[in-house]
C-alpha cells in the first residue's frame, strides 16, 4: 500500500513536471506565431536584394560607358578611324549632354546604393529571426520530447501500481483461504480430539 502510495505521488509530481513543459510550449508557440508574421513581411527581400543588385550593376555600365564616350569627346577633336574632324559646337554639346546624364546616373546610383543598404538590413534582420525561429522550433521539439518521456515514465508507473493492486488483491485472497484452513483445521482438530476421548 506504501508503495501504491509512493508511485501515485510520484505521478502527480510527473504530471506537474509535464505540465510545466506543455505550457513553455505554449509560450514558445506564440513567441513563433510572432516571428513568423515578421518573417512574412521579410520573405521579399532575396528578391528585391538580388533586383536591386542587377540594376546596379545595369547602372554602372551606362556610367562607365557613358565616361568612356566623355572622355573621347573631351580629348578627340576628330574621329581616329576615319579622321573626319568633329564640328566644335557638337562635341560641346554633346559633352555636356554626357555630363549631365553621368551626373544623373551617378545620382540614381547614390540613391539606389542607400536602398541597398536598407535592404542589407532587412536581410540580416530576416537572418536573424530565421535564426530565432530555428532555436524556438528546437525548444519546443525538446519539451516535447521530454514530455513524451514523461508520459511514459506515469505509464510505467501506472503499470506498476497495476501489479502492486493485483498483488495486494491476491494476498488478501490467499489470506482468506489460510482463515479458512486454519478454521477447517481447528474444526478437524476438536474432532480428531473427540474421537481420541471416545477410544480411550
Amino acid at each position: 500500500t506504501d508503495d501504491i502510495k509512493e508511485k501515485q505521488n510520484q505521478i502527480r509530481k510527473i504530471a506537474r513536471e509535464a505540465k510545466e513543459y506543455i505550457d513553455k510550449n505554449e509560450e514558445l508557440s506564440k513567441e513563433l506565431d510572432t516571428l513568423d508574421s515578421k518573417l512574412l513581411g521579410l520573405s521579399d527581400v532575396t528578391e528585391s536584394l538580388r533586383t536591386l543588385s542587377d540594376l546596379r550593376v545595369k547602372i554602372r555600365q551606362k556610367v562607365s560607358a557613358a565616361g568612356s564616350e566623355y572622355d573621347f569627346c573631351n580629348d578627340n577633336v576628330s574621329c581616329p578611324t576615319c579622321t573626319q574632324s568633329l564640328k566644335e559646337e557638337f562635341r560641346v554639346n554633346k559633352i555636356a549632354d554626357l555630363d549631365n546624364s553621368i551626373n544623373k546616373l551617378q545620382l540614381g546610383l547614390s540613391e539606389l546604393e542607400s536602398k541597398i543598404q536598407e535592404e542589407e538590413l532587412r536581410e540580416v534582420l530576416f537572418t536573424n529571426i530565421t535564426q530565432e525561429v530555428t532555436s524556438l522550433t528546437h525548444g519546443i521539439s525538446q519539451n516535447n520530447t521530454r514530455i513524451s518521456g514523461l508520459q511514459r515514465q506515469s505509464r510505467d508507473l501506472e503499470s506498476e501500481i497495476q501489479r502492486l493492486t493485483d498483488q495486494l488483491a491476491n494476498r488478501n485472497t490467499e489470506h482468506d483461504k489460510l482463515e479458512s484452513f486454519k478454521d477447517n483445521l481447528s474444526v478437524t482438530y476438536d474432532q480428531l480430539a473427540s474421537k481420541k476421548d471416545t477410544v480411550n
